[in-house]
């Protein structure tokens, strides 16, 4: 599921099983693909285009990550 732990996060774009599954206060993050932003918690104004793309981020803001497995670790 998508969005699944979100709290309070707003103008949040999640396509694709996963997707940012964790997020509880990120505002502004888009989300393209299974696992895109999965654990990103409170980082704002991500993009993530692409299978597990940010997948590891949690608070970092500001990215953008194109393509499978791009910044996959990032935090």
């Amino acid at each position: 599921m998508s969005l699944l732990s979100n709290i309070s996060g707003e103008a949040n774009v999640s396509i694709g099983r996963n997707s940012l599954q964790a997020n509880e206060s990120g505002n502004e993050d888009t989300a393209i693909g299974d696992g895109a932003l999965y654990y990103n918690t409170t980082g704002d104004g991500n993009v993530a285009l692409g299978f597990t793309s940010l997948f590891a981020n949690t608070s970092g803001t500001g990215n953008t990550a194109l393509g499978k497995n791009a910044l996959r670790q990032n935090t």
